[in-house]
């Protein structure tokens, strides 16, 4: 292996290393739980099964959470497709996409449908897109800056005489 991969390979096991080792603990907690459920005739079934399908299902989004930093670190260096500004948004994108995936399992484990969660979501979500379309234009035109690469960390901008400095983050807005 090169230095480049086994880098990158450390860096995956540093990234899984508590979430596995969370895998421990869940497992524990399955055996006692079993152990308790034989003894008790079986009162804690219910709650023990979606305990443990919902420490599961945490650690499972854990370590995917905790691989993405990794993974954007591997294609940051690519200069030419992306940007470290543009690396940072990909990383906050799918690490949010993957926390509400994770909240959407555990809430279906617990028996909590969420597709109608989600139909409302979206209608309010076209209601709310007809009233902050100020706020879709700057993240459209925050993209595009991204995108075209216009600015990058630490160049030095003026703006109107009112403000400069050296850009240290590029946001939504």
């Amino acid at each position: 292996l090169d230095a480049e991969s086994s880098g990158v390979g450390s860096d995956v096991a540093a990234a899984l290393h508590r979430p596995i080792g969370a895998l421990w603990v869940v497992l524990g907690l399955f055996v006692a739980f079993e152990l308790a459920r034989d003894s008790e005739g079986g009162s804690l079934v219910h709650v023990s099964e979606r305990l443990i399908g919902t420490l599961a299902i945490l650690i499972a989004y854990w370590a995917i959470f905790a691989l993405v930093s990794p993974l954007i670190a591997r294609i940051r260096p690519r200069k030419e497709f992306v940007t470290a500004s543009m690396a940072d948004w990909i990383d906050k994108i799918l690490k949010s996409f993957i926390v509400f995936f994770a909240l959407a399992a555990v809430l279906e484990q617990w028996g909590v449908r969420v597709t109608p969660i989600l139909t409302s979501l979206g209608i309010a979500g076209v209601a709310v897109a007809l009233g902050a379309q100020s706020f879709f234009k700057n993240l459209i035109a925050g993209i595009l800056i991204l995108v075209e690469q216009r600015f990058q960390y630490g160049d030095w901008v003026r703006v109107n005489d009112a403000a400069e400095g050296h850009i240290e983050n590029i946001g939504f807005r």
